[in-house]
């Protein structure tokens, strides 16, 4: 019996789960930070999702009213090169707005998060760094 909980705990250790058990779900808050005084600043926050992906949640703040504003995601960590189209929302009234979809890569393989003017990758407004 000794032995079953010695080999269980070193598979644990070793990042392989016993069959039928789901991995723990993993969970990032990063702040969006403001790029050439634009004033927009918020939190992008990721979540794993079970079958794979991440569950990607954008909440932005200081943009302009009324405004078609882009998310987007990049494989590196600077805003910049290959990017993804996350969602496109529209700034209210006070100048908020939000972003939500899953997208099929893992939280390892997305770089960092840019809120940009407009879906046509637009004027970079904040980007929050997750490496």
């Amino acid at each position: 019996m000794k032995k079953i909980f010695a080999i269980v705990g070193l598979l644990m250790l070793a990042g392989v789960a016993p069959a039928g058990t789901e991995p723990a779900e993993r969970m990032l808050l990063v702040s969006l930070q403001t790029v050439d005084d634009s004033g927009v600043t918020g939190y992008v926050q990721l979540t794993s999702l079970p079958g794979g992906g991440t569950r990607m949640r954008v909440s932005a703040r200081g943009l302009q009213p009324g405004r078609r504003i882009g998310a987007f995601y990049y494989a590196n960590a600077d805003c910049a090169g290959d990017v993804d189209l996350l969602d496109v929302f529209v700034a209210d009234a006070s100048g908020r707005g939000e972003a939500s979809a899953a997208v099929e890569e893992e939280i390892d393989a997305i770089g960092s998060v840019a809120v940009r003017f407009g879906p046509e990758f637009g004027t970079l407004l904040a980007c929050a760094r997750l490496h």
